[in-house]
């Protein structure tokens, strides 16, 4: 599966996986643009796949496109200042979110773990997908395993405004909240969604989808997500999901780019197998997909993780689908990439477990929790400036 259509609502949708195919897609937008075009990325590396997006970019901007282009302070540090100097010169506005500044008193801000490209007004592209070699793959390795949906319709109106505010050179909190109430809550029937989570406006919209369509689902609850550590009132939902005869079928990471996390989230295992929930690890490559679907009707494609990170500390966007078509060729195709790229876990394996292993599993564990309650503590809760 490359794209998966659907003409209700928006003029156009298509869910894209990761690969080359994504990027000679997302390209496409880019080429295809002649007015205002918008990238807001988590990662921004300089390899291959970041110079090819960035010649596009240029390509754009001596079109006469208006381009603006925020990356996040932490996840593209590594951006180098000849790249940085390269688009100035070019003329793209280029903004970094939350930059760390190491002053008397460390703080940093929110992370803005938003992956986003708006053209024109007209089209979008929301995922989990960030601008590397790893997403589009090599010739001796496959790419990372992650979506992420193109859109035509006057949903990208809405996208367009709130990359534009984040352009801004000022505080940025306020501003993104009413944003968001302003686009999401004045069409309450549309089947195409774009959903922000964000802990200091106070905006937990993704969380409570995942939850709704957790205790709604009636036959069946795929989830894939790659950094899988959620708090035990969510179990308690899937297992009575389970409890209700739904199939609930829980893909993970099989291969990590985070050393500490598949010990981690093994101290769930038991808990989950207790449920009744169905384990499948993924091995071609990295899994980064945090994608789900429920009863071929309703799918949701983005950049948010189920645990801490993702609900306290990071914006995230999300766009959520309910049709019956394209959930419906989405779910399938999921299946089938259970089927042939997946690993069922067994549970004997992990139930029979030493108990040194049990051991690692729970430092593990405590051991990222740590890590978050950490990084909460040196989180600057007053603002965000975009620089």
């Amino acid at each position: 599966m490359t794209a998966i259509p659907i003409d209700k609502y928006v003029s156009s949708c298509e869910i894209v996986r990761g690969g080359s195919a994504y990027f000679e897609k997302y390209i496409r937008v880019i080429d295809e643009c002649r007015e205002t075009l918008f990238l807001v990325v988590y990662n921004f590396e300089d390899d291959a796949t970041g110079r090819l997006v960035a010649r596009a970019l240029f390509r754009a901007r001596r079109r006469g496109v208006q381009v603006g282009v925020v990356l996040d302070g932490v996840g593209s540090m590594s951006f180098p200042d000849e790249l940085r100097d390269r688009f100035l010169a070019e003329g793209i506005e280029l903004r970094f979110f939350s930059k760390i500044y190491f002053k008397t008193r460390f703080r940093m801000g929110r992370r803005l773990h938003v992956k986003l490209l708006v053209a024109d007004k007209q089209t979008a592209v929301v995922g989990g997908i960030n601008i590397a070699d790893r997403y589009r793959g090599l010739a001796n390795e496959e790419p990372w395993l992650d979506f992420g949906v193109f859109l035509k319709g006057d949903i990208c109106k809405h996208l367009h405004e709130f990359a534009q505010r984040l352009m801004q050179r000022r505080k940025a909190k306020n501003k993104l909240r009413r944003i968001w109430e302003r686009a999401w809550s004045r069409q309450p029937g549309t089947e195409v969604r774009a959903l922000v989570n964000d802990n200091f406006t106070r905006q937990f919209n993704i969380r409570a989808s995942y939850k709704r369509r957790i205790n709604t689902a009636k036959n069946t609850l795929i989830i894939f997500n790659s950094y899988f550590l959620p708090r035990y009132r969510l179990l308690r939902k899937l297992g009575n999901a389970v409890r209700r005869g739904v199939d609930v079928r829980l893909v993970l990471q099989g291969k990590s780019d985070v050393a500490v996390y598949p010990s981690a989230v093994k101290y769930y295992y038991h808990h989950l197998f207790a449920a009744g929930i169905k384990i499948y690890e993924y091995h071609k490559s990295v899994l980064h997909a945090k994608v789900a679907t429920q009863d071929g009707r309703w799918c949701t494609v983005g950049s948010y993780n189920i645990n801490d990170l993702s609900d306290i500390l990071s914006v995230e966007l999300n766009v959520e689908i309910e049709d019956p078509e394209v959930a419906g060729n989405f779910q399938h195709y999921l299946l089938d990439v259970i089927e042939n790229e997946c690993e069922p876990v067994n549970p004997g394996e992990y139930q029979n477990a030493s108990r040194f292993t049990r051991f690692r599993w729970r430092m593990s564990y405590y051991f990222l929790l740590f890590m978050f309650r950490i990084t909460y503590w040196l989180t600057c809760k007053e603002e965000d400036f975009v620089e």
